[in-house]
């Protein structure tokens, strides 16, 4: 019986030894799996974070490359990259971190075999960039480059790729209250709206909409944007802005033959002086001519400083030929309606002076009325108040230096509308309740003649990481 006994304990004792075997080869399996994971794990991460340094690298070649990209540059047409299909705008740098040294790298070179940037940032229409990309009017495609090795060496770099613009972003802006119908624009999303003004509360806003095809900025708190429509994000809160200060009274006087302290800082002197005391009668002379005071304002393109207020001889309606720019060093009234004349203007492009032959452009010092406006290109600019009573469709740039834009009646507005408050903080509303604008960036370069423009700093509108990694 003890031998019984005997056998099947040394039975067991094997079984549990097997068993043990068994366990202690799963542990391992799983030891060595787990550890397996562990350094996939290691390596992902190490991988994860040479990736995002690679990124920041190209992300810095990005900004660095959209602060050149708005001054001059050799070989450029006056602005980096501009037109450059060669290697002659390329640029390369170093971002070290304590991981390691990350190299960037862009070209504007179409022939290099690899994706290249545009600038269309002074184009008038869209071109076609890198990979086919649809590049904007007035907008640049940038794509930049990073990798641990330089340029030359790289075989599978990390990229960014963008679409930036220096365009001013808001089609109304106002250092007061606004209060508006409709604002849309040619892109969907982005006819911005925005107001300066700390004044807002629940029963009066800062912004007062029926709808805005983009966003809306506040500095007042909830309640202060209100839009009985649809609209795009409301942020309230917000940073002011500066809104750009045209200097109107130093572009008249730049028109005068006397200048500002003798220069023309914006051009001229105007080609026709309309001098003396008093006040000066404007009228058509019904041979598609405008005349003040007896002066035929011919041939156009032409320019004309008039010192003293402007107003319509008998009270009625004006016509203003396209190619005629006033510079009113006064007041201007017109008790009637506001029209450009339909007719093409005289040449085609520019003239020797660059006035613009198809448009208008109002430069007026003080305070600027009429009834209802009419034209394609038709640019108000005062430095005090601007007022319509009526209605109004034109294609053009509205804006008040130190006052406020008041349009009592309706109609449409192809531009932007900008109201700065100036040296008074009460002033700079804008009250056009049953007015529409439909925004158009493209009204803003009818200024560079003038030796000055409503771009500004270069931002982005989209951006991507393209990971070739």
């Amino acid at each position: 019986m003890n031998t019984v006994r005997t056998g099947r304990s040394s039975g067991q004792e094997g079984m549990a030894l097997a068993v043990a075997l068994v366990t202690l080869m799963i542990l391992v399996v799983m030891g060595l799996a787990l550890g397996s994971v562990g350094i996939d794990n290691l390596n992902q991460i190490r991988q994860t974070g040479d990736t995002s340094a690679l990124v920041h690298a190209a992300n810095g070649g990005l900004h660095e490359l959209m602060d050149q990209i708005y001054g001059d540059g050799s070989s450029t047409n006056g602005q980096y990259g501009h037109g450059v299909s060669d290697a002659s705008a390329d640029g390369a740098g170093i971002y070290t971190t304590s991981l390691k040294a990350c190299h960037y790298w862009w070209t504007f070179n179409t022939s290099a075999g690899e994706p290249y940037s545009t600038n269309n940032l002074n184009g008038n229409s869209a071109v076609t960039g890198w990979n086919g990309m649809t590049v904007p009017a007035r907008m640049a495609l940038l794509v930049t480059s990073a990798d641990e090795v330089p340029r030359a060496e790289s075989q599978n770099p990390v990229r960014v790729v963008a679409l930036v613009t220096n365009g001013y972003p808001y089609a109304v802006t106002s250092d007061g209250q606004i209060e508006i119908n409709n604002v849309t624009g040619p892109v969907p999303g982005q006819a911005n709206v925005r107001s300066n003004s700390i004044l807002g509360f629940l029963l009066k806003p800062n912004i007062k909409a029926n709808s805005v095809d983009g966003m809306l900025f506040s500095r007042n708190g909830p309640g202060t944007i209100k839009v009985s429509d649809s609209s795009g994000p409301q942020l309230f809160d917000q940073d002011p802005i500066s809104i750009p200060d045209l200097p109107i009274l130093q572009v008249v006087l730049s028109q005068s033959t006397a200048g500002v302290s003798g220069d023309h800082p914006y051009g001229g002197p105007a080609a026709i002086q309309i001098t003396g005391s008093g006040s000066h009668d404007m009228s058509n002379d019904g041979s598609g001519n405008l005349v003040i005071d007896g002066v035929v304002l011919s041939p156009r393109p032409v320019s004309v400083y008039v010192n003293g207020n402007l107003s319509v001889s008998g009270g009625g309606s004006i016509t203003i030929p396209k190619g005629v720019h006033l510079f009113v060093q006064g007041n201007m009234v017109v008790n009637g309606s506001l029209n450009q004349d339909t007719d093409p203007p005289p040449s085609s492009g520019l003239s020797t002076s660059e006035l613009p032959t198809d448009e208008n452009i109002l430069f007026v010092t003080g305070d600027m009325r009429f009834n209802g406006a009419q034209g394609q290109g038709l640019h108000l600019l005062a430095g005090g108040n601007i007022r319509q009573n009526g209605t109004s469709s034109f294609a053009g740039m509205v804006y008040s230096q130190n006052g406020n834009i008041q349009f009592n009646g309706g109609g449409t507005v192809t531009g932007a509308l900008i109201a700065k408050s100036g040296v008074s903080a009460l002033v700079g509303d804008i009250n056009t309740k049953n007015l529409n604008v439909v925004f158009d960036p493209s009204v803003f370069d009818s200024l560079t003649w003038l030796n000055f423009s409503m771009r500004g700093p270069v931002r982005t509108t989209s951006w991507q990481i393209q990971q070739v990694r």
